[in-house]
């Protein structure tokens, strides 16, 4: 399936208001470098929408999107690491969503328990007019990855420089020790996902369909 095209930032200063989400604390940068020994490296998200009519639910992967809702998404580690998050259109050219280079300095560090927004401050991501398949493959790991310094000051990478992250991708998801559990709870919806090796250098992934029709 075609991707829609559909991320486009929209300032919520035009459009009604949604529930505020408080920034994340100032990172430590020493206790990025510490490994948590012992520790299952894990995260969990949440799909925020809004309708048409500025009524806020939360979705899973199982939900179709409509043209001209609204999405944000919540993220959540349960170890200080470092976060990747990209979108990904048909040709195969990746665009940087997190971390934001006009947000402490692209700095892709993460504390465990701190609520991230993607789009930061007050900004959505808006579906379009043309129905598709959104694609978006997330990266979190206790140690700094390599491809992150090369992508630091810009948020675009060619269909050549996306391929190892994503071969990194598809080799973490399969592995033997991921985890993933969705909880469809009544207000909340989330995804758990986790690697329960208990390998501080394990990668995990996992890769967020959006359908829009």
């Amino acid at each position: 399936d075609p991707s829609s095209g559909a991320f486009i930032q929209s300032s919520a200063g035009s459009e009604k208001k949604a529930r505020q989400v408080k920034p994340a604390g100032k990172p430590q940068a020493a206790e990025a470098e510490k490994t948590q020994k012992g520790s299952n490296t894990g995260l969990l998200y949440k799909t925020e929408v809004v309708g048409e009519k500025g009524e806020i639910s939360w979705a899973t992967g199982n939900r179709t999107f409509l043209s001209g809702e609204r999405v944000r998404f919540h993220f959540e580690t349960n170890v200080n690491g470092y976060l990747l998050i990209l979108h990904k259109d048909p040709s195969g050219k990746s665009t940087i969503l997190f971390p934001d280079p006009r947000i402490r300095n692209g700095d892709s560090y993460v504390e465990k328990g701190k609520d991230y927004v993607i789009p930061s401050g007050e900004g959505w991501f808006r579906f379009d007019q043309n129905p598709g398949k959104e694609e978006l493959t997330v990266f979190l790991s206790q140690n700094r990855m390599e491809e992150m310094d090369k992508f630091k000051e810009k948020q675009e990478m060619g269909a050549e420089e996306s391929r190892s992250l994503y071969a990194k991708a598809e080799q973490a998801q399969g592995g033997k020790g991921l985890y993933l559990e969705v909880a469809e709870a009544e207000v909340e919806k989330a995804t758990y996902v986790a690697n329960v090796s208990h390998d501080p250098k394990a990668l995990v992934s996992t890769t967020i369909i959006l359908n829009h029709r």
